[in-house]
């Protein structure tokens, strides 16, 4: 079912930030965002927009725009966007996957763990993947190891490469086995 969920989704987009007018109609949503496509991520008119509406019940005070979720009729059209979205650095618009509730959630969780491995200047985007100067970590949970230390430990595992016994803290300082000798 949640696989389900999230095929559906998969040519959507989240829109946040678009101001909102009272009784704003579904057409004037839209018309915002093609404006916003056309104007801010500089994609030609006439992208085809199966559905723009915004969600959630509107605030009583109206201070804040609800977000506008937009299904485009073809997924590469929301690639594009999503690849755009630099465009819209400087303003209050912010342009998100529409990703189900479970996989918020999960997000949500992780991001204590990608703060953290941020401060250790690794990038971790949400969706796992990381790169940094060719050092790719893996995430298993909540825990989180380098593949270089992995492929150490598995070189000494299988006593080839000519890998010491090392302690991973005193490779991490730069130290081996022969240094010590």
């Amino acid at each position: 079912m949640e696989y389900a969920e999230g095929q559906s989704r998969r040519s959507n987009v989240v829109l946040d930030g678009i101001g909102e007018e009272p009784g704003e109609t579904w057409e004037q949503t839209e018309e915002k965002v093609k404006d916003i496509l056309v104007d801010k991520l500089k994609l030609q008119r006439g992208i085809e927009i199966e559905r723009a509406h915004r969600t959630g019940k509107p605030a009583a005070n109206n201070t804040r725009p609800r977000p506008i979720v937009v299904k485009f009729l073809r997924f590469k059209v929301r690639s594009a966007v999503l690849e755009r979205d630099k465009n819209l650095r400087g303003t209050n618009i912010y342009i998100n996957e529409d990703y189900t509730d479970t996989v918020r959630m999960k997000r949500k969780e992780l991001l204590p763990k990608l703060w953290e491995v941020r401060e250790r200047d690794i990038y971790l985007p949400l969706d796992g993947g990381f790169v940094q100067r060719g050092v790719v970590p893996v995430v298993s949970g909540v825990h989180i190891c380098l593949v270089e230390e992995q492929q150490r430990h598995h070189l000494r595992r299988r006593g080839g490469g000519g890998a010491t016994e090392t302690p991973p803290e005193e490779e991490r300082r730069g130290r081996s086995n022969r240094d010590t000798t």
